[in-house]
C-alpha cells in the first residue's frame, strides 16, 4: 500500500507498510502509546475513541474506532492528550439517560444553580422552571437539566444557546452526584441501597477503571472537594464551533496539574 502522511498533534507522522484496514484507534494506542483515546462499544456510538480531523473543510469530531488509516492522508488529527498537553490515564464515559435511574435510586440531588432556569427539552416533554439557588431535583428534573441548551429565563452565563450551557448544566450534576455518594449524612442511606445502587451505576457510567481504581477515586473526591472546570471559549467559527484560546487551555491544564503541562495544549481553533 501507499504511505500514509498526517499531523498527529501538531507532528508530522508517515506510516508505511501498514493494513489499509488497521484503525487509527489501534494505531494511536497500539503504535504512538497515546492511551486516552479509548475502545468503548467499537462501534462508534459511545464517543469513548473520539478524536479532532481536521482538514480543507474544517475541524469535526470523529470515531477513531471506525476510522481506518488510509482515509487520515493528508489531514490533521488531534487526541485528548493534544488538547491539554496531558497524558490520559483513565477514562469515564457518561450516560445521561442511564443516570435517570441512578439519581433516582439514591435519593436525588442537589445542586446549587447560579441562575433562575426555565427550558423545554423534545418540544415540551420534558420542562424545568428552578430558582437560583439550591434545587432538589429527582432523576427526571435532572435528566431534563442535562439537556438543557436554552435557558429562557436567564441572562449572561448559563443563559446561552448551545452545547457550552448544556455542558455547565451537566458539570453541576455531576458535582450533584459525586456529593450524594460522598456525603457523611448519605452513607447510611447508600449501604443500605448498595445492591440497588451497584445494579443501576454500569447503566450510567462506563469507565475502564478497574474494582480498585474505582473506589480510589471516589475516596479523593471526596477529600479534596472542589468542582469540575469547563473550559470557557473565546468565540466561535462560521460554522458554529467553539474557539478555545491557547491561555484558557494552558490555565486549565496547570489547575488540574498543580504545574504547568509537560507538552504545549492545543486546543480547538475552529
Amino acid at each position: 500500500m501507499s504511505d500514509i502522511a498526517f499531523l498527529l498533534n501538531g507532528t508530522p507522522v508517515r506510516v508505511v507498510g501498514e493494513s489499509p484496514t488497521r484503525t487509527l484507534l489501534d494505531y494511536l494506542r497500539e503504535v504512538q502509546g497515546l492511551k486516552g483515546t479509548k475502545e468503548g462499544c467499537n462501534e462508534g456510538d459511545c464517543g469513548a475513541c473520539t478524536v479532532m480531523v481536521s482538514d480543507e473543510g474544517g475541524t469535526r469530531a470523529l470515531n477513531s474506532c471506525i476510522l481506518f488509516l488510509p482515509q487520515l492522508h493528508g489531514k490533521a488529527v488531534r487526541t485528548v492528550e493534544g488538547l491539554l498537553g496531558i497524558d490520559v490515564d483513565q477514562v469515564a464515559i457518561i450516560d445521561f439517560d442511564g443516570f435517570r435511574s441512578f439519581i433516582d435510586t439514591i435519593g436525588g440531588i442537589d445542586v446549587d444553580l447560579p441562575t433562575d432556569v426555565c427550558s423545554e427539552v423534545s418540544g415540551g416533554a420534558f420542562a424545568l422552571d428552578l430558582e437560583e439557588g439550591e434545587n432538589h431535583l429527582n432523576g427526571f428534573q435532572a435528566i431534563t437539566l442535562a439537556r438543557t441548551r436554552t435557558n429562557t429565563c436567564s441572562t449572561g452565563e448559563f443563559a446561552g444557546q448551545g452545547d457550552l450551557e448544556r455542558a455547565q448544566f451537566q458539570q453541576l450534576i455531576l458535582d450533584g452526584i459525586k456529593g450524594k455518594l460522598t456525603s457523611i449524612t448519605a452513607l447510611p442511606m447508600n449501604f443500605l441501597k448498595g445492591p440497588l445502587i451497584g445494579w443501576n451505576a454500569p447503566k450510567a457510567m462506563v469507565s475502564s477503571m478497574g474494582a480498585l481504581t474505582m473506589p480510589q477515586l471516589v475516596v479523593s473526591a471526596a477529600i479534596g472537594g472542589g468542582g469540575t472546570d469547563v473550559l470557557k471559549p473565546s468565540g466561535t467559527t462560521a460554522a458554529g464551533n467553539l474557539v478555545i484560546s491557547p491561555e484558557e487551555c494552558e490555565r486549565a491544564a496547570e489547575e488540574l496539574l498543580g504545574e504547568p503541562p509537560p507538552r504545549s495544549p492545543n486546543c480547538p481553533q475552529g
